[in-house]
């Protein structure tokens, strides 16, 4: 018996550490070509799902990245949640971490030892559905 076309997955595996806040530019900029190069070659009609830890800040600041973020980021955005944010940007991709109200426990896995600062650091990633 023939399984329906929907029930069928198909999926891609990249697993590479992400490179830490004070790795260059240049080491970045391999990481972030590579894993675009990946996702082009997934096709569009295809669920993808990006997750890990990006040593990367997203922040709360729904209003300049609305097709990327929802309204419960936390945290200040660093510069590497800006360039993720670029990425999902260009690729579509929205973090699926900022769309849901959750308590704030649920969204800070990790606090900061000395100032007690929650940073929602492990981040997922979907395409979004063209409009």
């Amino acid at each position: 018996m023939a399984t329906p076309q929907h029930f069928l997955w198909s999926h891609s595996h990249l697993q590479r550490p992400f490179p830490h806040t004070h790795y260059s530019s240049e080491v970045k900029d391999v990481f972030y070509e590579e894993l675009e190069e990946k996702m082009r070659g997934i096709p569009l009609k295809e669920y993808l799902i990006l997750l890990g830890d990006f040593k990367a800040r997203v922040g709360a600041d729904h209003r300049s990245w609305p097709n990327c973020t929802g309204h419960f980021g936390v945290s200040k955005l660093n510069q590497n949640g800006h360039r993720l944010l670029e990425l999902c940007s260009f690729n579509n991709l929205c973090v699926t971490n900022t769309l849901f109200a959750t308590k704030l426990h649920h969204r800070v896995p990790w606090k900061h030892p000395r100032s007690d600062h929650g940073h929602q650091l492990d981040l997922v990633f979907t395409r979004r559905k063209p409009r």
